[in-house]
């Protein structure tokens, strides 16, 4: 004769057993939770410059210069990284960086305001960074010219 625990411990498997069609037959493929891996497609660099997102982060990004605005002010080709172009200011300066130069710059991301920075990297042509005004950008570290 079942005991009162064995009778218990039945009906609770039998109520489980009853459910779980009920319960798999409410799961498909859009509940099974989200996908594992992703497709060569979808797999892009991070959007560093296209929100405030990052604004204080330490990044690294590497792409083709486009234009020179002095030795210590320099516009990279952005598009990998969220906006069409991406202004980087270098303290130490570097002679070497020309137009079509790519570069590895590695830096903190700030929201640009011109008079912030216009003493320390030399813009006082305000024309060639209006642009940027209110944008973020790359105060590097380190630049490396990776292809010339």
């Amino acid at each position: 004769m079942p005991t009162t625990r064995t009778r218990g411990w039945r009906r609770g498997t039998a109520a489980v057993l009853a459910a779980l069609p009920l319960v798999l037959a409410g799961c498909d493929e859009d509940s099974a939770g989200p996908e594992t891996g992703a497709d060569v497609e979808d797999v892009t660099e991070d959007d560093y410059f296209g929100t405030n997102e990052y604004v204080g982060e330490t990044v690294t990004v590497s792409a083709a210069v486009t234009d020179v605005i002095n030795p210590r002010a320099y516009v990279l080709g952005g598009q990998a990284y969220g906006d069409e172009s991406l202004l980087v200011l270098y303290a130490e300066g570097n002679q070497d960086v020309r137009e079509g130069t790519t570069v590895r710059a590695t830096g903190t991301v700030r929201q640009f305001r011109h008079a912030d920075y216009v003493e320390p990297y030399g813009l006082v042509d305000e024309g060639r960074v209006a642009g940027f005004a209110d944008e973020e950008f790359l105060v590097a570290d380190r630049i490396q010219i990776t292809q010339s």
